[in-house]
């Protein structure tokens, strides 16, 4: 699998889906209008780059998203923030330490 950093993905995704476009546009009026060379052969060259290009990033796309670490909770138990539940307290704390990176080993926040 081809591994690229947030900002290559997006860059890639551009050129695929805006730039290879615009251009092939823009070259084929030109080239019509003022007889520049093979532009059938250009737009088609760039329609395959664009293409490829898509395919490439979609399978890539796919395999980083299913492979992420991240639970997916489709509904969660009936108790899970019900005030009279045993595990009520344990729940809410399980959301603060995920939203606010709280420590779990017991220390004390700000390093004392």
């Amino acid at each position: 699998m081809l591994t690229l950093t947030n900002k290559q993905y997006d860059r890639a995704k551009w050129l695929v889906q805006i730039a290879f476009p615009a251009f092939s546009t823009f070259y084929l009026t030109l080239g019509q209008i003022w007889g520049l060379p093979s532009p059938d052969k250009v737009v088609g060259t760039l329609a395959a780059l664009a293409t490829f290009g898509g395919v490439i990033l979609g399978v890539n796309s796919k395999k980083y998203n299913s492979s992420s670490d991240v639970e997916v909770v489709s509904e969660p138990s009936s108790t899970w923030l019900d005030p009279n539940s045993a595990d009520y307290d344990s729940n809410l704390y399980d959301i603060y330490k995920t939203s606010f990176d709280l420590p779990t080993d017991g220390s004390s926040f700000g390093g004392n």
